[in-house]
């Protein structure tokens, strides 16, 4: 049996690390801290203070975004259904107030619908006031409520089996680590401990956090949207206007968004590209301004609900991109002091989305250089009947990936 040092402690390191224990490996996490304790932070360590995470592969480079989408989502269907890990299949929008081509991973989703190609919309759309035409898509997605989802990912991770050691490393730190190969999942840190020549940034997002006046429902059913409107409503410092977005979880209703490319020092600090909107303070904290107007209105017309009224506060985070305009996710293995290391960083705010897919290619390259997992674990706890699907699902997936190469 091959043993994997998982480098990270993100939701692609934990992911990663199940998967491979389901297979058979035996792991250990090695991380500075574990994405299941941020809570609380207004600045957090890990990408933005839970985020809204929906399972779709937008706003990242990664090749074929269909088929990791389909990957990922045979694995959250099992996590829905567990009705434990905090995932839900709810509708969601993306809109544009200019025609917008098809995304690739359309055909990936359930039941995907093209709006009208003309830029008209039945009232059940969301739609900013004064808007003259509105375009995209609707279809139901997969949704995680990220602090349940991350403390299940890492319960389910050490009730089959894993370690977790938390450390800082070093390169020299690795050649006294005893595990056959590694996966590096250390997001930013990964270009620190290995070569990687591809440009990267951190992505500087806000969050609202709006105390819920009741579940956020559409027609009965739980609705999220992506929205771009014109640059006039949202300016940026670049040529296209920001992005908003709301989506409820049972805590909070999220609003968003923000991504200000920067870089950070090693003291936190976040230098980047400035505002070129308005703003609005939130408990002391200077928010782009269309986030709460823009976003407030798409609600009083949707729902008829004033988001205003309710209490906010606001959050900001840093997401790690790699190689925005070019290869984005690194997912490729070299070899570092003769032992195999796969990367698997760079998903920039598409991690939990990715995870599972790009856990199979982990195990892709670990098979194809040799690296196999021992006999299939012998599961048992209260987990047991959600360890063994996704252990089936795991090899099979894995089985399938690999006659596909």
């Amino acid at each position: 049996m091959a043993s994997v040092g998982i480098l990270g402690g993100g939701v692609n390191g934990v992911t990663t690390g199940l998967l491979l224990q389901l297979l058979g490996y035996g792991t250990c996490i090695y991380t500075r801290r574990r994405a299941d304790a941020a809570r609380g932070e207004p600045v957090p360590a890990f990408a933005s203070l839970y985020p809204a995470a929906s399972i779709i592969p937008h706003a990242v480079t990664v090749d074929d975004p269909a088929r990791h989408l389909a990957l990922a989502q045979s694995f959250f269907e099992i996590l829905r259904q567990s009705g434990s890990c905090g995932v839900r299949l709810q509708r969601h929008f993306e809109l544009f107030e200019r025609p917008t081509p098809t995304p690739p991973y359309a055909d990936a989703t359930h039941d995907f619908e093209q709006l009208p190609e003309d830029g008209t919309t039945a009232d059940g759309i969301p739609r900013r006031p004064g808007a003259d035409a509105v375009f995209g898509w609707r279809f139901r997605c997969y949704f995680a409520e990220t602090p349940t989802y991350l403390a299940r990912l890492f319960a389910l991770y050490e009730t089959a089996g894993g370690q977790i050691v938390t450390r800082d490393l070093s390169r020299e730190d690795l050649k006294t680590l005893p595990e056959d190969a590694f996966v590096n999942a250390l997001g930013a840190g990964g270009p620190s401990l290995f070569a990687d020549d591809r440009p990267h940034s951190f992505l500087r997002g806000t969050l609202v956090h709006v105390t819920p006046p009741g579940p956020l429902l559409h027609h009965g059913e739980v609705v999220s949207y992506n929205y771009a409107p014109s640059f006039a409503a949202y300016p940026t410092a670049h040529d296209e206007p920001g992005g908003l977005y709301v989506y409820p979880r049972t805590d909070t209703w999220l609003l968003g968004g923000s991504k200000r490319p920067g870089s950070l020092d090693d003291a936190g600090r976040w230098t980047g590209a400035p505002l070129a909107c308005e703003t609005t303070s939130i408990g002391g904290q200077d928010v782009p301004a269309p986030i709460v107007r823009e976003n407030a209105a798409i609600l009083k017309r949707l729902l008829g609900v004033d988001i205003t009224q309710q209490s906010m506060r606001a959050t900001v985070g840093y997401r790690f991109a790699r190689d925005l305009n070019g290869d984005g996710v690194r997912l490729d293995a070299s070899a570092v002091d003769d032992r195999l290391v796969v990367h698997n960083y760079g998903h920039g705010g598409a991690g939990v989305t990715l995870s599972w897919s790009c856990a199979v290619e982990v195990a892709r390259h670990l098979q194809r250089h040799d690296l196999h997992g021992g006999t299939p674990l012998s599961l048992s706890g209260p987990d047991i009947s959600l360890l063994r699907m996704l252990q089936a699902r795991a090899r099979a997936t894995v089985k399938a990936v690999q006659q596909d190469a």
